[in-house]
């Protein structure tokens, strides 16, 4: 237990580490660009063989529906409070690195950090990492929320954002805009309804 909770650290911090990454100091007009799904799909339907009008494309793209699909599947097997605690030092992480890049980290701020990520890793060497009783609808509920709200409550927001852009850039103007009231994503939860196969449930 001990050394899978060591790897979860490490992974922790590599996780923090490669999303600090991006962020190099050098110019951003220096740094390379790579193809996304929206800036390479959408240029390549006005194209052959598809000839598709921009208008098409955007009608299409306006009647899109993605349904996200929350389940009690153990995929994450992992405790939501070990998650939160992952989550807290994922956060100091970014802190302390952001104050050693600006410089501005005082002695009395660095124990404080210091002392906040030797907590958080003492608590997660404390905690039991496998919920030792069956969950209830409640804790699988909780972990639905936890994804929403560590998750989709960025992510979500950040591509439609990003789409916007793309459709008006790409499409040939603000009239191919996203509307404010589109809803392309749908929310859905297993959870709570299949208790151990018994639909009944």
């Amino acid at each position: 237990e001990m050394l899978r909770e060591s790897v979860r650290l490490v992974n922790t911090t590599a996780e923090t580490a490669k999303g600090k990454s991006i962020e190099m100091p050098s110019p951003v007009c220096a740094l390379g660009t790579q193809p996304d799904s929206c800036g390479s799909i959408i240029p390549a339907l006005l194209k052959e063989p598809y000839n598709l009008t921009p208008e098409e494309v955007h009608e299409t793209l306006l009647n899109q529906k993605v349904e996200i699909v929350l389940t009690a599947h153990p995929t994450e097997v992992n405790r939501r409070t070990l998650l939160d605690k992952h989550h807290r030092i994922q956060l100091l992480l970014t802190e302390a690195d952001n104050q050693r890049r600006h410089g501005d980290c005082t002695p009395y701020q660095k124990k404080l950090l210091d002392e906040s990520l030797e907590r958080e890793i003492s608590l997660i060497w404390q905690s039991d990492e496998l919920a030792r009783s069956k969950p209830t609808v409640q804790t699988e509920a909780e972990m639905g929320t936890l994804v929403i709200e560590n998750v989709m409550w960025k992510a979500l927001p950040q591509y439609l954002r990003k789409l916007n852009a793309t459709m008006i850039s790409e499409l040939g103007g603000t009239q191919f805009s996203l509307p404010l009231d589109a809803t392309p994503f749908q929310i859905s939860s297993w959870m709570g309804g299949d208790r151990d196969g018994n639909q009944n449930v």
